[in-house]
C-alpha cells in the first residue's frame, strides 16, 4: 500500500514538473519569437539606412560629375534660385527622381511598398520612366499611377 502511494506521488510530481517545464519552455519560445521579431524590424531599417546612404553616394557622384561638366553662367537677376542639392532627389515640380530617390520616398508612391522600391533602387539606372517596367511587379496599370510623381 505504501509502495502504491508513493508510486502514486512519484506520478503526480513527474506530471507536475513537465507542465512547469513545459510553460517555461512556453515563456522562453514567446521571449524569443519577440526578440527576433525586434532583430528582424531592426535588420530592415539598417538595410533601409544602408540603401539610403548609398543612393546619397551615388547621388551625389552623378550630381558632381554633371555639375563639372557643365559651364558656369551667371543667373539672371529674373532667374529662380537653384534647389539644386548633392543628392537631389525631388524636383522643382515635385516629382521624386527614380535615380537617386531613397527607399523611403520611393515608398510614397502609390502601389509602391518596400519590397518594389527595393527593387526599384536595385534596377537602376534608367534612361526612361517607361524603364520602370523591367522592375519585377511594375507593369503598365501601376506605372501609369505613378508617372505623374516620377522623374529621371
Amino acid at each position: 500500500m505504501v509502495l502504491a502511494i508513493v508510486a502514486s506521488l512519484f506520478v503526480a510530481s513527474k506530471r507536475l514538473a513537465d507542465k512547469y517545464v513545459n510553460s517555461k519552455l512556453e515563456d522562453l519560445s514567446a521571449a524569443m519569437s519577440e526578440e527576433i521579431s525586434q532583430l528582424s524590424i531592426s535588420l530592415v531599417e539598417f538595410e533601409s539606412g544602408l540603401l539610403d546612404l548609398k543612393n546619397e553616394v551615388r547621388g551625389a557622384a552623378t550630381t558632381v560629375s554633371s555639375d563639372a561638366a557643365e559651364p558656369e553662367s551667371q543667373p539672371s537677376e529674373n532667374a529662380a534660385p537653384s534647389t539644386k542639392t548633392a543628392a537631389s532627389t525631388v524636383s522643382q515640380a515635385g516629382k521624386i527622381n527614380i535615380n537617386s530617390a531613397s527607399l523611403s520616398q520611393l515608398m510614397t508612391l502609390p502601389g509602391i511598398g518596400q519590397s518594389y522600391a527595393t527593387r526599384i533602387i536595385e534596377g537602376r539606372p534608367y534612361s526612361s520612366i517607361n524603364d520602370l517596367t523591367r522592375v519585377k511587379g511594375i507593369g503598365p496599370k501601376t506605372l501609369e499611377k505613378i508617372a505623374a510623381q516620377i522623374s529621371i
